[in-house]
């Protein structure tokens, strides 16, 4: 079964600003555009085998979104972290997950604890390899199965939404040393509250879940901005 947020496949569909939209914010939450960077757009253009005018369309969209910000003499940035603004996040998140776990995990299957077991292995298999954009994927395969199961398309929507705009602090928690033990001891705990159709565990979990990327946040500065080639 395919992953609900493969990467893209990097064939541009019938449109080219639909697809680097889609290119961009799989790079954002999987961690290859970081805090802070600059944006090389014709660089960026080129390896997208796309115009700089859709691409600088697609920018426009994550602006919106809030994703990207402009940098001094028009340059195009990831927008900084910021602890405020993670707190924000984080609690939107905090409402939304707990609608959903409360309507969603009473509901899950057999095949929905299998696909849980599944994302925990390919977690253990990114954290063995140091691939963080897989450990991301997974990662949200896991979280998202008991989303799915609460059957709200707008919920849904919404918590992608929130995920998306979190994905840039999930890059600072991959620089804290002992990340892969906080994240998997909580996932394996999820998980066995999860099979025990126990709500209110799942959301004391996800509470200590949230709030380590959110200490790992607070120690990066906001202004920082590496110089990374786009």
């Amino acid at each position: 079964m395919a992953d609900r947020h493969d990467p893209p496949t990097r064939t541009p569909p019938v449109s080219f600003s639909d697809y680097a939209i889609r290119a961009l914010r799989e790079d954002l939450i999987e961690g290859r555009l970081i805090p802070g960077q600059r944006i090389a757009v014709e660089v960026l253009a080129a390896e997208m085998g796309i115009s700089h005018v859709p691409l600088r369309e697609a920018i426009r969209y994550l602006e919106a979104e809030g994703h990207l910000e402009r940098a001094p003499r028009s340059q195009v940035r990831v927008r900084p972290l910021t602890i405020d603004e993670a707190r924000e996040i984080y609690r939107l998140r905090d409402i939304l997950e707990a609608e959903a776990h409360g309507v969603g995990v009473p509901r899950l299957t057999s095949v929905d604890i299998a696909e849980l077991d599944r994302q925990f292995v390919a977690m253990e298999e990114a954290v063995a390899a140091g691939d963080t954009a897989k450990f991301a994927r997974a990662n949200r395969n896991f979280h998202f199965t008991p989303f799915e199961r609460a059957g709200s398309e707008w919920l849904l929507r919404f918590l992608n939404i929130v995920w998306d705009a979190a994905a840039r602090y999930q890059t600072s928690l991959f620089m804290r040393e002992g990340w892969e033990a906080d994240l998997q001891g909580h996932h394996l705990r999820l998980r066995d509250a999860m099979v025990r159709r126990d709500v209110a565990e799942v959301n004391r979990i996800m509470d200590e879940h949230r709030r380590v990327t959110i200490e790992a946040s607070s120690t990066v500065s906001g202004e920082t901005e590496p110089d990374v080639p786009a």
